[in-house]
């Protein structure tokens, strides 16, 4: 899981809608230091900027609409394509819903993810087979989206949900869906 970056802060501050103030009197700084956090004029101590990152992931947890899952918000009504599929059908396949990925199975296997930036970056493509293949992070279904596991969308196109099935353990590591930053958006602020 990547490191919350001290230059986040006024960013997280801000949606939140947390005065520098009042971050400064939870974590047990002054103001003036998160203003010369904010302004990359300061570094701070590990221990300092873990209660400043406790204090911003307690308050986005308690700001979103009932704490979902990744389960919960993930599309589940997925696109697929196989590495023997051409660039034609990917296209085909993501113009009309308007998709920026497709999931690609190999033998009904999840082994990667074709994205229009690939595409766009390689234009002489033939076969899906022929990409190299983006490779999101896998979330299990019962996680409960918080800021740390958002923080993997800035780096990536998408999540891929994995099934947690305690009914069905077959089911278990299979793809359940995949979560972009809309639908973030879209389920869990109002």
């Amino acid at each position: 899981m990547p490191l919350p970056k001290l230059e986040d802060i006024r960013g997280r501050r801000d949606v939140l809608n947390i005065k520098q103030d009042e971050l400064a009197e939870k974590a047990g700084v002054t103001r003036a230091m998160i203003s010369k956090i904010e302004n990359g004029h300061h570094s701070i101590s590990y221990r300092k900027a873990a209660k400043i990152f406790d204090y911003l992931e307690t308050r986005e947890i308690r700001d979103m609409k009932d704490k979902k899952t990744a389960g919960e918000i993930c599309v589940t009504d997925l696109v697929t394509v196989a590495p023997y599929d051409t660039i034609a059908e990917v296209k085909k396949r993501m113009k009309p819903k308007g998709l920026s990925q497709l999931l690609v199975y190999s033998r009904g296997k999840y082994v990667g993810l074709i994205t229009v930036k690939i595409l766009a970056d390689n234009k002489n493509l033939k076969k899906v087979g022929d990409a190299k293949l983006s490779k999101p992070p896998i979330i299990s279904e019962d996680e409960i989206v918080t800021r740390q596991i958002r923080a993997f969308l800035a780096h990536s196109p998408c999540l891929i949900v994995e099934c947690r099935d305690t009914t069905k353990p077959e089911n278990n590591g299979s793809i359940k869906g995949i979560i972009t930053e809309w639908d973030i958006m879209d389920k869990l602020y109002d």
